[in-house]
């Protein structure tokens, strides 16, 4: 019945595109050989056309938009399966350029691996944002787009402490915070991940955290002045290895405040999942490299 209503729905579309285009065919038709009869294009009969164009494509513009958001409305599995797909397709485009880093070495060693692993869990985070940035920065219809930072949180190799190895956002930053992370290696103490490790200290399962709007959230801390003008919504995502372990967070930001919902939570856990799948085992790769690495000679 789901596939029926929406086969009928784009079908009833498509079919008003092709009136709109065999009208206004006609009306050109008609106007062009009034012209060559007469040989007088009156204003009038220009200002006609022109009224008609406009009224055909304000109604089928208008048509599309509802029938859309009917659509999505209705049923906004749709979109969500939809949005799935292109997540993995952009996992597949990942590990492609890995693929491709592979075919141009010679020779294999820690070096080499960790420069592999390092290299992917960037194409990674970044292929997260892309996710963001082309579904949903200008979603839905604002002048002001919508500005996304994808951030991977994990114990740095040399501290022990949380820090941010990789990470995206417009403009290809690095975090505020970690610039004030040289003066404080514990600026992370009192964030949402760092609620996550101490959850998965307690022996419990960590679970996926969403902050719908920070400012309402008293336990969602700045770091530093104004982040929260910055960042309004986030979801914190535990990455675990298979004996379930704790390998750190996908934190996904945005400055629109109730972006990510915890009504949604089923399908932003589905998204998430498709990516720390991957980015959990570039981390194992680097756990096992630095574990026997000098601490000069560590990743991060």
């Amino acid at each position: 019945m789901k596939i029926w209503i929406i086969r009928n729905i784009r079908f009833i579309k498509n079919l008003s595109v092709f009136i709109v285009a065999v009208v206004t065919n006609l009306i050109s038709n008609g106007l062009y050989s009034n012209f060559i009869e007469k040989q007088i294009f009156t204003p009038s009969l220009v200002i006609k056309f022109l009224i008609t164009c406009i009224l055909f494509f304000a109604i089928i513009f208008l048509f599309n938009k509802c029938s859309d958001l009917l659509i999505e409305h209705l049923f906004p599995e749709v979109y969500e399966e939809r949005s799935l797909i292109y997540a993995n397709k952009l996992i597949k485009k990942a590990t492609s350029k890995t693929q491709q880093r592979i075919n141009t070495i010679d020779r294999l060693d820690e070096k080499v691996l960790e420069s592999l692993s390092s290299d992917a869990l960037n194409d990674l985070i970044e292929s997260c944002y892309s996710f963001f940035e082309s579904k949903y920065s200008s979603a839905d219809g604002n002048l002001v787009s919508i500005k996304f930072e994808i951030t991977f949180m994990t114990l740095s190799y040399i501290d022990n402490e949380i820090t941010i190895p990789y990470s995206c956002n417009e403009n290809r930053q690095s975090p505020t915070s970690m610039h004030n992370r040289k003066d404080n290696m514990k600026i992370y103490n009192n964030t949402e991940t760092a609620a996550v490790y101490r959850e998965a200290d307690g022996n419990k399962e960590p679970q996926m955290r969403i902050i719908e709007d920070t400012d309402k959230a008293e336990q969602y801390a700045e770091l530093y002045s104004g982040q929260k003008h910055r960042i309004k919504s986030s979801i914190i995502f535990p990455v675990l290895s298979p004996d379930k372990h704790l390998l750190g967070t996908i934190v996904a930001h945005c400055d629109k405040a109730n972006f990510f919902r915890k009504s949604k939570s089923r399908y932003w856990r589905e998204y998430m999942e498709i990516f720390s799948a991957p980015i959990g085992k570039e981390k194992l790769i680097l756990d096992i490299i630095n574990k026997y690495l000098p601490a000069d000679k560590k990743t991060f």
